[in-house]
């Protein structure tokens, strides 16, 4: 009931408000309602069009880094932080108390979404909000909004008053917590498990790049705005469209209004007269500009329920695996031609953090601390696998399809050969096989996966490396096409599937870049 009636009262609030505005306009007798009608005509078709592909990649940045900041251990599907931002952010316009952001806690948490506890979400969503604030101020920043003779910047800081309560209450919950961490209380696993959701402000490369795509959020927005000002024929600067932006979010900062209806326009309504922009075209901008947002998210809602790119499906949609001879011999001849200088060419500058990244995911699912044990290393390239593996003193069974590669580890690997894993037999089952940066070139992806599985030795771990379909992949493979080769993307569902039949289970995996997936699979 409770609920129920904050929804009732927030619907008859924003009807209020919007009947309100449009009284007080009328009676100040500045403009009539044939001015806004006449000044929402003027939008052309191509700037609203613009605009609200500018909002619909708003919220794909919003996506985006909600997705960076989660914990890399729980291996959340990108398609399912797509579904928990999306879907959150449209009950969010509806719900009471922010009811969408416990929904994307929620929608996270769900069993097979990555294993992600409710608490650990909260914190997510809390770190989101953080670095949505820190992008904001560096865009103020960058952009010179700040300078705008209309943002009066002192109007919108909290007085000593609200500081000072702020401060007496952090002191507060910081010695309750002292007090629950001596006295070994429950919460303090709560607490635990929200610093979990807040490790990625601590790591600078997930910290860095989540900050890159809040900006390009709030860039995106700012320039929404700045077109549908555009088309009205006012010469906004992209700092005035920051400055609007920067109150607009102020404003709806604490929702009090279903779908922020009446405050969003009023608030836009005023910081463009503050930038001496008539009234009706004020509200013509900031009701199209509202509406341009609210169709943004629904369009995101709809299509994840829609489209749901968690539903298990049996087998890879020919379509997935594009490989054919020449694609798969030009990447032959191309890590031939790279294979004495390997390292140098694919870790140096951005892509060296990547590749640290990939390679740190595949160790951590091989555990190579197996004395004594077997590795087979298919695709071995330079060797960083075997090589770690020998340090472990685990014997090496190095293989590439390159004799250029394969000539490098001669000596320092137990065996060494030139090897396709498409026509591979194995010699002896291995206690750990790892195929990384090998299926995205094969020409017959099941045959080769399944050679994989049965290299396993009962009781072994086969550790894969490959691009996953989604968006991700999708840049991935227009990269190669660039470089005229078309590779293979992979359901992480039908390679479990296709492991299955062959007696292995997927365990764990992980997402080390937008573009890939790691994959444990154990003899069972």
């Amino acid at each position: 009931m409770v609920v129920r009636g904050a929804k009732w009262f927030r619907l008859v609030f924003s009807v209020a408000v919007v009947v309100i505005l449009m009284l007080l306009i009328t009676r100040m007798g500045k403009i009539s309602y044939r001015d806004v009608a006449q000044a929402l005509k003027n939008f052309s078709p191509l700037a609203v069009l613009i605009a609200y592909s500018c909002c619909v990649l708003q919220i794909f940045f919003q996506i985006a880094r909600f997705w960076v900041l989660l914990p890399k251990k729980a291996a959340v599907a990108w398609s399912q932080a797509a579904t928990a931002i999306s879907m959150g952010q449209f009950l969010n316009a509806f719900a009471p108390a922010r009811a969408g952001d416990v929904a994307k806690a929620a929608i996270i948490s769900r069993k097979n979404s990555g294993d992600v506890p409710f608490i650990t979400g909260a914190g997510v969503i809390v770190s989101d909000r953080i670095v949505d604030l820190v992008s904001l101020f560096i865009i103020l920043v960058f952009s010179g909004a700040y300078r705008v003779p209309a943002f009066a910047l002192s109007n919108y800081l909290p007085s000593g008053k609200t500081v000072t309560i702020a401060v007496l209450v952090s002191l507060a919950i910081i010695g309750f917590l002292v007090v629950a961490y001596k006295k070994q209380w429950l919460v303090m696993r709560w607490v635990s498990l929200f610093k979990e959701g807040l490790r990625s402000l601590g790591h600078p490369a997930s910290f860095l790049i989540s900050l890159l795509v809040s900006v390009g959020a709030w860039g995106s927005e700012a320039f929404a705005i700045k077109m549908l000002c555009n088309s009205q024929g006012l010469p906004l600067s992209f700092a005035d469209a920051v400055y609007v932006l920067t109150v607009l979010n102020l404003a709806i900062a604490i929702p009090i209004a279903v779908a922020n209806v009446g405050v969003f326009e009023a608030s836009v309504v005023f910081a463009l007269s503050a930038l001496d922009t008539p009234i009706a075209q004020a509200i013509a901008i900031g009701t199209v500009h509202h509406g341009l947002q609210f169709a943004s998210v629904g369009t995101w809602a709809l299509f994840m329920a829609l489209f749901p790119k968690n539903k298990p499906t049996a087998s890879v949609q020919p379509k997935d695996f594009r490989v054919e001879d020449h694609d798969k011999k030009k990447a032959i001849e191309y890590f031939e031609k790279v294979s004495q200088q390997y390292d140098e060419t694919v870790s140096k500058g951005l892509l060296k953090m990547f590749r640290d990244k990939e390679r740190n995911a595949v160790l951590e699912l091989a555990a190579l601390d197996q004395p004594g044990k077997w590795l087979l290393d298919v695709g071995c390239g330079a060797g960083l696998y075997s090589l770690e593996a020998k340090k472990a003193q685990m014997r090496v069974h190095a293989v590439d399809a390159s004799a250029g590669m394969v000539k490098r580890l001669e000596g320092l690997v137990d065996e060494a050969g030139v090897a396709d894993i498409e026509t591979f037999e194995p010699v002896r089952l291995y206690d750990r096989v790892i195929c990384a940066g090998v299926l995205d070139f094969v020409l017959h992806p099941e045959l080769a996966f399944m050679n994989l599985c049965r290299s396993v030795a009962p009781g072994g771990r086969l550790v894969v490396l490959c691009p996953r379909k989604g968006p991700g992949g999708l840049f991935y493979r227009i990269e190669k096409f660039f470089f005229g080769i078309k590779i293979n993307l992979f359901r992480r569902d039908w390679l479990a599937n296709l492991a299955g039949q062959n007696g292995l289970k997927l365990t764990q995996y992980s997402h080390p870049l937008p573009t890939n997936m790691a994959l444990l699979f154990e003899r069972v």
